[in-house]
């Protein structure tokens, strides 16, 4: 591979490497909210939650709470982020978490103490970012990023800063067939150990090769 050529990661947290809506359907259910079971199909999770009002209000709250600080993470994200780890491509993770002092330091405890060593840095952004200025900040013309998220709209808000996007499939999601999709950690680290090795085979890659390169995996799928 080529010395001016890298590859880095950009990751979403909540949904992607933390199970977040398993410990939300907890706190929900200890707030007396009706819950239908079942994963949501609508981001909002009105479909499973039809009678909650206070959403934003709710997920605030769950944030503050025992059941935010002991989400678990994916069973497969360990073993992944290792294999990334072992191909030389460093892991940034970019939330829109909030980033109130209470959750950066709940979420940074958390990631020394499950991930150490498999992460480059973590940027807390504010409740609902598009992250768009965040993307901004990454844009080495010799490495290929890619951003792996569970939003259809923060996916095209990366292609639009040059970032190749891979969309978490979620049931929330389902309808957008723009982008690369991954069922789960272990195929974001198969998908780059393919893509490494393709560099690897080509060895020189030139800047029109990175735009086809863009646009031809934002078409592809899984």
């Amino acid at each position: 591979m080529s010395d001016k050529k890298k590859i880095h990661l950009l990751s979403d947290v909540d949904g992607v490497i933390v199970n977040w809506f398993a410990g939300f359907s907890e706190y929900m259910k200890e707030q007396g909210e009706f819950y239908t079971g079942g994963l949501p199909s609508r981001y909002d999770m009105k479909d499973v939650f039809p009678l909650n009002t206070s959403p934003y209000k709710h997920i605030q709250e769950y944030q503050a709470s025992h059941h935010y600080r002991e989400a678990t993470l994916f069973p497969e994200v360990k073993k992944a982020l290792s294999a990334i780890r072992k191909l030389d491509i460093p892991v940034t993770f970019i939330t829109a978490c909030g980033d109130h002092t209470e959750i950066k330091a709940v979420r940074s405890v958390y990631f020394e103490k499950h991930l150490p060593d498999l992460y480059e840095g973590i940027i807390f952004l504010p409740l609902g970012d598009n992250k768009d200025e965040a993307f901004k900040s990454f844009n080495d013309p010799d490495t290929y990023y890619f951003m792996i998220d569970d939003l259809a709209d923060v996916c095209k808000v990366a292609y639009r800063n040059g970032i190749n996007p891979i969309l978490k499939d979620m049931e929330y999601n389902r309808h957008d067939i723009r982008f690369t999709r991954a069922n789960d950690y272990s195929q974001v680290a198969n998908y780059l150990s393919e893509f490494k090795n393709k560099l690897i085979d080509t060895y020189q890659v030139t800047p029109n090769d990175r735009e086809q390169s863009i646009s031809q995996s934002s078409n592809a799928h899984f």
